[in-house]
């Protein structure tokens, strides 16, 4: 997996990125990281087989 910081509160992780890069960014913020998932084919609900209600 590369790592690439992009700034200070950016991170892209690649995984494959000589063959088929698929990349995930990582947020810094006060509280913690927030996962940006930029492989998802499709949207769906956060709720979705999570039992949770929107």
């Amino acid at each position: 997996m590369k790592t690439t910081w992009h700034g200070a509160n950016l991170i892209q992780l690649t995984r494959y990125p000589a063959v088929f890069p698929m990349n995930c960014y990582l947020v810094v913020e006060d509280d913690g990281l927030t996962l940006v998932d930029s492989e998802s084919r499709r949207p769906e609900p956060v709720s979705r087989g999570r039992g949770l209600d929107l």
